[in-house]
């Protein structure tokens, strides 16, 4: 839907020369690069649309970047008779306009001087810290959604295929709860369509025939989506499609009507309840959804009033880790560590990924990567897990290793550092003193909490137990508890998010936070002998 023209791209050297950069499609390289060279880039871009989109224009345009700016101009041309809607983000939005062009009506943007964004770890995207102008001749939302509605109500008709694979899927099963039938087709459609998007196969906008998708077993986001809508249509379940623009892309906060979206997903509502399902999401079990959806822009594709809203957590599994380990020291001051771990909702996901599909020997190699980022000098013994060929909500498993050499001597004492899997530790977004903008934490787990039980040496015992802590701020809750018995230490560790941004007015406490969070997750515990 797209074409890109350049005019002109050379490097003009110090003396005034120039050479011509080597241009293919949309790439060009500038060749033999000096310092104080100039590159100049003169190019168009032409788009083309096709249905109710062809009358109109939208766009976003951001005026600052990582780089200072001396001069930026944005200009738009339109027929005087069109209304323009614009808006800004950061920057005041009234134009320039120019009516002398005869039935033409020019809009100018112009900013002069403009300094670099000085970039932040963790930041957000530049769409929601920058200048931005948006511009669109739509009126409102509702005219994208039934463009897409319109574009997409062909696509959905179940035919003899398609509603013979739903009643072989549910064949015996007629009784069970709604969104049990639901979860067989998602379940389906996850595990037996492969996701592609190559521009041969896939348009931009419209999806493939849900009958084509089964077929062919193999689909884009778009395709994926219509495939489970229509697979739900057999059961007379109504799903909508809901087009989204991605987490990273920002908030777009001040967003005119436009086709800024870049993904696709499906909607149902059940008990009054809406229930989003991202058919891309191969190792996902329904009712989740990949960190890049939630919080995403989206917008409901319906007949009824559409407006923009963000994908929300509220309607989803809690994210869960919730460790339980058995450690024993040796004489030789090694370890042996046993860990039961419970993962749900999305948190299982990364496990899946990472040791589906492989065999022993690979998943044991993965584990000790793994480890590796938290402990030195440690030997993998086992791994296992019950169900990670399935998408159920909760996964579980156990795995073994010996860390050599982790209990220090200090004189006739012993040196024991607790050896917690999900500590935290320092990173470079809380190094600042202060922040000029958000940090997105985007930690993608609700709730840890491991539990450590370590049996010590025969006749070792805590010099002195350390204090239990409790600590909060507004974005996290973290506490840990310690108790000693039977020969003995066993704590207890919970970090539970409550929010995933942490705005420059609260970064000081929330680095607080953090620091203590890692003091605590270090502490050391000298043992005696009695």
């Amino acid at each position: 839907m797209q074409d890109l023209i350049f005019d002109k791209a050379v490097v003009i050297k110090k003396d005034g020369s120039e050479i011509d950069a080597d241009k293919n499609d949309g790439e060009v390289v500038f060749k033999s690069l000096d310092v104080y060279d100039c590159i100049y880039l003169k190019y168009k871009i032409r788009n083309y649309y096709t249905g109710e989109l062809v009358n109109h224009f939208w766009d976003e345009f951001n005026f600052n970047q990582f780089y200072p700016i001396e001069n930026i101009r944005y200009s738009l041309i339109l027929p005087s008779d069109k209304n323009v809607y614009y808006k800004g983000q950061n920057m005041n939005s009234k134009p320039v306009v120019k009516k002398d062009l005869g039935n033409k009506t020019l809009y100018i943007w112009q900013m002069k001087n403009i300094p670099a964004i000085k970039y932040e770890t963790g930041m957000p995207p530049l769409n929601d810290v920058g200048k931005v102008l948006y511009v669109s001749t739509i009126k409102n939302w509702n005219y994208i959604a039934r463009w897409y509605l319109h574009l997409t109500r062909s696509k959905t008709i179940p035919n003899f295929e398609i509603k013979e694979k739903v009643n072989e899927l549910l064949q015996g099963k007629n009784s069970l709860p709604l969104y049990d039938k639901i979860k067989i087709i998602y379940d389906y459609i996850v595990q037996n369509i492969t996701y592609s998007s190559v521009s041969f196969r896939q348009s931009a906008f419209i999806p493939q025939k849900a009958r084509d998708v089964m077929v062919t077993k193999i689909g884009d986001c778009k395709d994926m989506a219509t495939l489970f809508i229509t697979m739900l249509k057999v059961l007379n379940v109504s799903a909508d499609y809901v087009l989204v623009n991605s987490r990273d892309n920002g908030l777009n906060t001040n967003a005119l009507p436009g086709n800024y979206f870049n993904h696709a997903i499906a909607k149902v509502v059940i008990d009054g309840k809406p229930m989003f399902f991202d058919l891309t999401a191969r190792n996902y079990p329904a009712g989740t959804l990949p960190s890049m959806d939630i919080g995403a822009f989206a917008l409901d594709v319906t007949n009824s009033e559409s407006k923009p809203f963000y994908i929300n957590a509220k309607n989803l599994f809690t994210r869960k880790i919730i460790r339980n380990t058995e450690a024993v020291i040796k004489e030789d001051n090694s370890v042996l560590v046993n860990i039961k771990t419970e993962r749900t909702g999305a948190t299982t996901a990364a496990l899946r990924y990472e040791y589906n599909d492989i065999g022993k020997n690979e998943q044991l190699k993965n584990l000790n990567e793994s480890l590796s980022n938290i402990f030195n000098n440690f030997k993998v013994i086992s791994f296992s897990s019950d169900n990670l060929d399935t998408l159920t909500k909760t996964l579980n498993y156990n795995y073994s290793f010996t860390l050599n050499q982790f209990i220090g001597n200090v004189g006739n004492y012993k040196l024991l550092k607790l050896p917690w899997e999900d500590r935290m530790n320092s990173n470079t977004a809380i190094s600042y003193d202060q922040r000029k903008y958000a940090y997105d934490r985007n930690d993608n787990v609700d709730l840890f909490k491991e539990t450590i039980n370590i049996k010590l040496p025969a006749g070792y015992a805590p010099l002195e137990m350390p204090k239990n802590i409790n600590l909060d701020c507004k974005e996290a809750k973290y506490s840990v508890e310690y108790k000693f018995e039977y020969g003995s230490i066993t704590a207890t560790r919970i970090m539970k998010n409550l929010s995933d941004i942490v705005n420059p007015e609260d970064y000081k406490s929330y680095k607080d936070f953090i620091n203590k969070v890692i003091s605590s997750d270090f502490t050391q515990i000298l043992l005696k002998k009695s």
